[in-house]
């Protein structure tokens, strides 16, 4: 199991690279602490979450609850984890993910009145995990795989320091434990699972409001003024076609009438990159589950404005950069993120726009750092807070961290949802220290 973000279960079998001297850095293979709300959640009582229900929301979603009832489940396990009020259920499923294969950890909880309940599913690729080595070493591991018997590399990611690496036996249930024992070495900055992140829940209702977020008069129920005052910004600044936004999503609908003039465009006439098909087309690929999330989400930063169509964005001059790596369905593996936020920080953006997270509180050593590289460019990134789960309220993340929102970095903005009103949207996650500040987030218009 994997109880931690690196945690090695103490019966997977060690496959070393070749000269290990065994110095392997701590922060590579930790555990929550034990004391901490995420480690121990029943120890959060209800009331606050009480005081927070009956306001605007939108429906629960737990989105790997989704994918483990759409998929085909392989295999499964269950052991105790350190008492006997704890477990954790692992089990392999065949999906539809880009990568087929992936495996969910439940932590469960076994109540004194009997109940059983699930506080954290962990969602990741059963079949390789992400290494990032640095690029001195490149050739040095690159060799290494060469002549391992055990692991190989999948692919290499376009940052030159990032790989998949895969093993060459049948895929289980303890295939990551094996994989992480044989990458402990001094050479390897980190291997970690190549876990996935999921899109924000988006409202689905085809009359869900008008631009009350940019100028709020109270039409839509709400507060007078409760708005980001877009007239009054315009008056001083309506966008800069040198500034580029790179949107981390589905993709983007980039020929839409309002949205067409400010697309970013490099010389080959890409709008930026598909890292789901691994193409250069990242067009917003669109279903029942994604009405166009990655689409949505750009049309308000940059619809363009005062053109007599459609609607405007908070930006009418700008260069939205398309980068999907969500599916159809909104989920993505932190190496496909990684690989955007390297193009995009090398193609010049300025900000990125992360409306995706983790639902089971688990960061990503590699991810952060590529977040920290980009923040040594100047690169800002606005990242969604997150939702609450099936419950529809919206969870502490001071308590459940949700990432990249979570990261401790200067450069990135964790973003909750406020609605016309001007009140926290109940669905939204909230945090004292965690979350930096509310943006309307409820019944938006795009």
């Amino acid at each position: 199991m994997l109880s931690g973000f690196y945690h090695i279960a103490e019966n997977s079998r060690p496959v070393a690279l070749a000269g290990s001297d065994g110095i392997v850095p701590d922060r590579l293979f930790r555990e929550p602490r034990g004391d901490s709300p995420e480690a121990h959640p029943e120890a959060i009582g209800e009331a606050g979450r009480e005081e927070r229900r009956g306001g605007s929301h939108s429906p629960g979603v737990d989105p790997v609850r989704t994918l483990m009832e759409s998929s085909r489940m392989i295999r499964s396990a269950i052991e105790r984890d350190g008492d006997d009020h704890s477990m954790v259920r692992t089990a392999l499923y065949e999906t539809s993910f880009k990568y087929p294969l992936v495996r969910v950890d439940e932590q469960i909880l076994l109540g004194s009145d009997g109940n059983v309940r699930t506080t954290r599913r962990l969602a990741m690729v059963a079949d390789h995990v992400l290494v990032h080595v640095p690029r001195e070493r490149r050739a040095w591991f690159l060799d290494q795989m060469e002549q391992s018997q055990q692991m190989t590399v999948r692919k290499e990611l376009d940052t030159g320091e990032h790989f998949l690496v895969a093993g060459q036996a049948e895929v289980g249930l303890q295939t990551i434990e094996t994989l992480l024992h044989g990458l402990r070495h001094e050479g390897v900055v980190s291997a970690e699972p190549d876990y996935l992140r999921f899109a924000s829940v988006m409202p689905d209702d085809p009359d869900f409001g008008r631009q009350w977020s940019l100028h709020n008069t109270g039409q839509s129920g709400g507060r007078a003024d409760a708005d980001v005052d877009g007239p009054e910004a315009w008056a001083i600044e309506t966008g800069n076609r040198d500034v580029i936004v790179a949107v981390l999503d589905t993709g983007v609908q980039y020929d839409h009438p309002d949205l067409a003039a400010n697309m970013w465009t490099d010389a080959s006439g890409d709008h930026g990159y598909d890292y789901v098909d691994d193409d250069t087309d990242p067009a917003d690929v669109t279903g029942e589950k994604n009405p166009g999330h990655g689409t949505h989400v750009a049309g308000i930063i940059g619809a363009v404005g005062d053109n007599g169509r459609g609607m405007a964005g908070v930006c009418w001059k700008v260069r939205i950069m398309a980068l999907r790596f969500l599916d159809v369905v909104g989920r993505g593996a932190d190496s496909d993120a990684i690989a955007a936020v390297r193009y995009a920080t090398d193609h010049g953006a300025r900000v990125m726009n992360m409306s995706f997270g983790s639902p089971g509180g688990f960061n990503g050593d590699a991810f952060y750092r590529e977040l920290e590289r980009a923040q040594s460019r100047g690169v800002l990134f606005c990242a969604a807070a997150g939702n609450g789960g099936e419950d529809k309220i919206g969870d502490n993340n001071d308590l459940f961290s949700q990432f990249p929102a979570n990261f401790a970095l200067d450069n990135v903005i964790s973003v909750a949802a406020c609605d016309a009103s001007d009140n926290l949207g109940t669905f939204s996650n909230f945090g004292a220290h965690s979350v930096d500040l509310a943006a309307p987030g409820v019944d938006i218009f795009s």
